[in-house]
């Protein structure tokens, strides 16, 4: 019977282990799938754009007759006009109807908000000072206030303009991604929480041979092994498909370690020898 339950424990293990690497893997889908539609949305803009300025230049070629020049530009509407059609279906399909950006773009946003953030505590700090005394006083500290406030202002909102498609990329990205993370992150701690269960099955082994009558006094006696405690620094949040997979393997290298297995094999063997030297007395 013990035989027959570890097997079925091994099975329910593999499926666990199973389900959480599915989940990652659909993780990775979904986030390589979002970046090949950034792409084709990326495209779909820049094409259209290149249609856009291909017209403008043919409006303005005067060595084109009119006849030549109505039929080229009924061309380039109609090619311009399929391809925002196609834009419009792949914004909609990825969840944004405003413009995605490319990684080298995000990178800018990031910098240029930055900066601005750091001008908007620089003008905050002064105007502390000003108002400490520090930064002179009357008419002069009185201008020198309303013109940091002004550039502050400023920079606020070019902030927030800069924000603005940043938030709206992130939210549309972060959006699509959002759920395949969660059952992720699901699955690993289900992981963990039964890693943490079958440590404590054998520190409570442990703990019915060494203590009389412990039970029903209300102590967590298999709280304070450290054999129980260490699974809990695998409860984290991983940030990517990568490491979520290397937190599943650090799970897994657990796993089937019984810290407290010898121990339990000498106090077991210990109580055997017990009854049987109490069994002899008993026969004296």
């Amino acid at each position: 019977m013990l035989m027959q339950t570890n097997s079925i424990e091994t099975i329910e293990a593999e499926d666990s282990f199973g389900a959480a690497n599915a989940a990652i893997s659909s993780w990775e889908r979904v986030i390589a799938d979002t970046q090949t539609r950034v792409g084709e949305i990326r495209r779909l803009e820049e094409e259209s754009q290149a249609l856009s300025d291909e017209e403008q230049a043919l409006l303005a070629d005067d060595s084109l007759n009119e006849g030549t020049a109505a039929k080229r530009l009924n061309e380039l509407r109609a090619r311009k006009e399929l391809k925002q059609i196609r834009l419009k279906e792949a914004r909609v399909i990825f969840g944004s109807n405003r413009q995605v950006l490319s990684q080298t773009e995000l990178a800018e946003l990031e910098r240029e908000a930055a900066e601005l953030e750091t001008a908007i505590k620089a003008n905050v700090a002064e105007e502390t000072e000003i108002f400490r005394g520090a930064g002179g006083r009357g008419l002069e500290a009185t201008n020198r206030l309303t013109k940091l406030r002004a550039e502050r202002d400023s920079n606020v909102a070019k902030r927030e303009k800069i924000l603005g498609p940043f938030r709206s990329h992130e939210a549309a990205v972060t959006f699509r991604a959002s759920q395949a993370r969660e059952e992720a992150q699901r699955q690993i701690n289900s992981l963990v929480k039964r890693l943490i269960r079958n440590r404590e099955v054998e520190a409570e082994r442990l703990v019915d041979i060494l203590c009389i009558n412990h039970k029903g006094t209300g102590l967590r006696l298999t709280s304070h092994f450290r054999s129980v405690t260490e699974p809990w620094r695998l409860y984290q949040t991983p940030s990517d498909p990568s490491e979520a997979r290397q937190l599943v393997e650090q799970i897994r290298a657990m796993w089937n370690v019984e810290p407290l297995a010898p121990l339990l094999r000498v106090c077991e063997q210990e109580q055997i020898l017990a009854g049987i030297t109490e069994g002899a007395h008993a026969c004296q």
